[in-house]
């Protein structure tokens, strides 16, 4: 209340300070947003869907879901900054997507088509099991 006049006056150090405790005075009051989890569900569920993912793929699995995390994290925060440095973290996780076979492009690297991502690159290996069976 005492900076307030000057404020009001035109004291441009004075407004920079009533600006100041403004914003902290949001960031203090700030209801966070419920994290929804929707990175880290989407995530999931493409570690689950695909047939690349082996039982020796857990850190890199685990590595994923942290990330997945921290970016749900932030974006429920609502913090900017916050959300900013985290969203950094979203071409670590494509990478990671990218290991799995769980992009478009890195399968057709792989020189996979849609049809053996989903279930013909398994079949093959049954078949091959049961060939030397």
């Amino acid at each position: 209340m005492g900076i307030w006049p000057k404020a009001r006056d035109g004291d441009l150090a004075a407004v920079d300070r009533v600006l100041k405790i403004s914003e902290r005075r949001e960031q203090l009051f700030a209801v966070p947003k419920e994290n929804d989890h929707a990175l880290r569900t989407a995530f999931d569920k493409s570690a689950n869907a695909s047939v690349y993912v082996l039982p020796t793929d857990v850190a890199l699995l685990e590595t994923g879901r942290k990330i997945a995390d921290r970016v749900d994290e932030a974006v429920a925060s609502g913090e900017g900054q916050e959300i900013t440095k985290a969203l950094y973290l979203l071409p670590h996780l494509n990478n990671i997507l990218r290991e799995m076979l769980a992009t478009p492009a890195s399968r057709k690297a792989a020189g996979l088509t849609d049809k053996e991502s989903v279930g013909g690159h398994l079949a093959r290996l049954r078949a091959v099991k049961t060939k030397l069976a």
